[in-house]
């Protein structure tokens, strides 16, 4: 093809060949930082899930009982079952209100076992006088939980999925493999955008 028969086909197709080929490389590249973030996010989210970390203000953990589980009992229907994962962002305890979903400390004192639970009732009285003021309970539950104070209060709940728990569980177990392809995904990434770089 001469170089009189290749402007004629740019003319026909109305698009310069260099734009179409700047558009090509930004869509490349909008796919390989795409792609980047997310197995950034994705390792982090392995790592730090179910542990105390925050994560830009939130908590990622595992519900590992059904105490949540929505039932005809209750007027809520925003409760999750086991194995759900549920996203926990910080909140001032006393801007909670009946009907929030809470994770604490069940414990005063002890910061390595979590419950999450609804808040059923808040004593104004006692939320004066900075005591225990709050009154939890599992939606699956018969009774209340032992009323806890502001400084048990880890955050509010304010997503959740149902099922992906068990899949950070698994990933956990298997961090190493994780970590394995995870590596070989990103190593295949850089190398196919250097390679159309230099072709």
């Amino acid at each position: 093809m001469n170089s009189q028969t290749l402007e004629q086909v740019q003319v026909a197709q109305g698009v310069p060949r260099s734009t179409k080929s700047k558009l090509i490389g930004t869509i490349g590249n909008l796919i390989f930082y795409v792609t980047l973030i997310a197995v950034i996010a994705g390792a982090g989210l392995v790592y730090f899930g179910d542990k105390d970390a925050n994560i830009f203000g939130y908590k990622i953990m595992t519900v590992l009982t059904e105490s949540m589980k929505p039932n005809k009992k209750t007027e809520y229907k925003n409760g999750f079952e086991k194995g759900s994962l549920i996203f926990v962002k910080s909140q001032d305890p006393y801007e909670l209100k009946k009907g929030d979903i809470i994770t604490f400390n069940p414990v005063r004192g002890n910061k390595s076992v979590y419950l999450t639970h609804r808040v059923v009732g808040i004593d104004k009285e006692k939320k004066e006088k900075r005591q225990a003021f709050i009154t939890t309970k599992g939606d699956a539950n018969t009774g209340n939980d032992v009323p806890i104070g502001a400084s048990q209060v880890q955050g509010k709940v304010v997503k959740s999925i149902p099922n992906a728990g068990f899949i950070l569980s698994f990933l956990k177990k298997h961090i190493v493999v994780v970590a394995i392809l995870l590596s070989t995904l990103f190593g295949i990434i850089v190398t196919l955008k250097y390679l159309r770089v230099a072709y």
